[in-house]
């Protein structure tokens, strides 16, 4: 395979590397010390593929490149090297969980991202204690809990939602109802609330169908204002069930 370099850098300072017509061409760029800034995978005139930056040599970041978004598992880097954190990007948006490390590589946490309504939401997050254990007062996340995940036609589909660790740790109430893939509802939906007692709500219904079913709901993490009574601060994470009707 016949490869070629440019001598000169072009307009935005890069040096282009052509390996040859089946491969994306490679555009490096250097700081003015000689060290690389960055690399950057291009095809037909644009950005499409990997991305590395650097840090006085060390990689600073890793992603994907389509369509001028993040796409694929994006990585970033403390600046001695070690994994800062890594995670899924789904059209320029991080999407699921995020994994978090200090600079020795031991995990600390991590953090769910959803997309809700068409923009990124930190959905919820796990902080980890220095002996490994969930450090409850600095996370806010939940737990769903079916009875079953395969149930028989006529039988209850019964499942608990915990508020694990409380964001405002005064009272939750969890709403289920027909969101749709980002969360969103339709006008005039109706929804199911349910109170919870001691941050466990226990969600019952027959409304289903035969076969595959998939449950939508988000738990609202309440306290009354501090010093506006009338109002209600509101912290709220999604969740999402599937179950099997037989």
């Amino acid at each position: 395979m016949l490869s070629s370099c440019s001598n000169r850098p072009n307009d935005k300072g890069e040096y282009v590397i052509k390996p040859g017509n089946s491969t994306k061409e490679l555009h490096v760029k250097y700081t003015a010390d000689g060290n690389i800034e960055y690399i950057q995978e291009y095809k037909d005139g644009k950005p499409d593929g990997m991305l590395m930056n650097y840090h006085k040599q060390n990689p600073k970041n890793i992603s994907f490149i389509e369509k001028d978004k993040n796409q694929g598992c994006g990585v970033v880097f403390h600046n001695n090297g070690n994994v800062n954190n890594f995670g899924q990007y789904v059209d320029g948006q991080k999407t699921g969980w995020f994994y978090v490390f200090n600079t020795d590589e031991i995990m600390t946490g991590k953090r769910e991202y959803l997309n809700v309504e068409g923009k990124e939401f930190l959905n919820q997050w796990i902080e980890y204690s220095s002996d490994g254990s969930v450090n409850q007062t600095e996370s806010n996340y939940i737990k769903v809990a079916p009875a079953a995940e395969k149930i028989k036609q006529g039988e209850d589909f019964v499942m608990n939602v915990s508020l694990e660790a409380a964001y405002f740790k005064a009272y939750m109430i969890v709403v289920v109802g027909p969101f749709d893939a980002n969360y969103a509802l339709p006008a005039n939906a109706k929804c199911d609330t349910i109170k919870a007692v001691n941050f466990v709500a226990t969600y019952k219904t027959k409304t289903y169908n035969k076969g595959k079913n998939l449950v939508r709901g988000m738990v609202q993490d309440l306290r009354p204002d501090e010093k506006d009574p009338k109002k209600i601060n509101v912290r709220k994470i999604y969740f999402s069930q599937k179950f099997t009707v037989e």
